[in-house]
């Protein structure tokens, strides 16, 4: 009877072992339900959750750029950064505490150039599709966010859909201004009266001619080529000299004006504010797309083939090549010197 008892006991126990030391698995269908712990997308980098893959880190107050990744990792989350600042890069490796959109990571920073490594702290809150908040570090506080790769696409082409509206509606705006003043212009007749530059005053305007008060230089409105006609400005056909050509032009006074006698008509106001042409327009309403002008200035010894020219599309000034050929637009100018 005692043998029985002791088989028996023994059989309980080989059983008992066998059930403990050997996984029981059960047969599911897409039905039976499926305990969050092991209910995890196939691909999905932290187990569906919506923050697992790469996010850009976006340039904050420090001047870091960089990406991250999050990923699960024993039935937590965890983030690798790479960064950039400067000169240097580092690798953070973050474990990562979520508390709803609430995320703070604490990261090792090993740094690449200065072989050294560091403590930061992450504090981000998830909203909209984005992470914000702070990066905590020996630094100081500044502050960060992330996007998502497509997301960062969708809100640069965004800013470069809205940066064209804008430049667009500032070219219409500048289009229509000068529109209004090139209406302004004097059609004046020889028995008129003189007439002052409602752009700068200190133009005084007699029909085809501008006299300058403050250089007390006086200008043909119009450039060789074209004539002042009462009522309709200047007419005609621009014409393009070569440097010596231009030099023979003139008489009863007119010249080509020096280098530092042209420069005095490029408006500053206009060309710093990005506005085009860089001159008065009401003055000068015959600047089209031939801005390049000569003036009577060789350059130095250095650049002997070269002259001085005024562009007043942007209001540069430079060498421009004076032989044998290069022509360009000429407007003279008597008085002075």
């Amino acid at each position: 009877m005692q043998s029985i008892v002791k088989k028996m006991l023994k059989f309980f126990i080989l059983m008992l072992l066998s059930i403990t030391a050997f996984p029981v698995y059960a047969v599911l269908d897409e039905n039976t339900p499926v305990p969050s712990r092991l209910n995890k997308k196939a691909g999905s980098a932290d187990g569906g959750s919506s923050l697992g893959g790469t996010w850009i880190l976006q340039t904050g107050d420090h001047g870091m750029t960089g990406m991250m990744k999050i990923r699960s990792d024993r039935g937590g989350l965890v983030a690798t950064l790479n960064v950039f600042a400067g000169n240097d890069s580092a690798e953070e490796n973050c474990t990562m505490d979520r508390q709803g959109n609430n995320l703070n990571l604490l990261c090792k920073v090993v740094w690449t150039t200065a072989k050294s490594w560091s403590a930061e702290n992450y504090m981000l809150k998830m909203s909209s599709g984005e992470l914000s908040g702070q990066l905590i570090s020996a630094g100081g506080r500044h502050d960060v966010s992330f996007l998502r790769p497509d997301e960062l696409k969708r809100r640069k082409l965004e800013e470069k859909a809205a940066a064209e509206n804008a430049a667009r509606k500032r070219l219409a705006e500048e289009a229509e201004r000068e529109r209004q003043l090139l209406a302004k212009v004097p059609k004046c007749s020889s028995h008129e009266v003189e007439q002052v530059s409602q752009v700068n005053p200190r133009y005084v305007i007699k029909c085809g001619e501008v006299y300058d008060k403050e250089t007390k230089l006086t200008w043909k409105r119009c450039s060789e080529g074209l004539s002042w006609q009462d009522g309709s400005g200047c007419v005609g056909t621009k014409l393009e000299y070569t440097f010596n050509n231009a030099q023979r032009l003139g008489q009863g006074g007119w010249r080509v004006p020096n280098k530092d006698e042209l420069e005095t008509l490029i408006d500053r106001i206009r060309n710093y504010s990005g506005q085009e042409p860089a001159i008065d327009i009401i003055a000068f309403p015959d600047i089209n797309n031939k801005t390049v002008y000569w003036s009577s200035t060789s350059s130095n010894a250095s650049h002997a083939s070269n002259a001085w020219v005024v562009d007043f599309f942007d209001g540069s000034v430079y060498y421009y090549y004076a032989y044998p050929s290069g022509a360009i637009s000429v407007r003279l100018v008597r008085g002075g010197q």
